[in-house]
């Protein structure tokens, strides 16, 4: 239970919107109270939010620092995109989100 029901409107059965902005594996980073429009977040909102979520996420995020040049340059390469381990696809991580989100999304109706 979200616990996110409108308790002040006791004719409807109505929810409180809300966005979740989310990391890797889910992470919650921040959540948005979509009461009325003021609650909502922008589209600079979520920019914002999902610059600092890959710059929390990606280690190579600004390649200009000294101690990624020296490890560039050393040959170690798997702390950079694409060249990691665990590293995948763009495409394979947009995918990947989708799926996360469908999973609870449930199936549209045919019209």
């Amino acid at each position: 239970d979200l616990d996110i029901r409108e308790y002040t409107d006791t004719s409807h059965d109505v929810m409180i919107p809300h966005t979740l902005v989310l990391g890797r594996g889910l992470e919650v980073y921040k959540i948005y109270n979509g009461y009325y429009y003021w609650g909502r977040p922008s589209m600079a909102e979520l920019h914002a939010d999902l610059r600092t979520v890959a710059r929390r996420t990606y280690p190579d995020w600004d390649i200009t620092r000294p101690e990624l040049r020296q490890k560039w340059e050393r040959g170690e390469k798997s702390g950079f995109y694409p060249y990691g381990e665990d590293d995948i696809s763009m495409e394979t991580l947009m995918l990947q989100m989708g799926g996360a989100v469908d999973q609870y999304a449930g199936e549209a109706e045919d019209a």
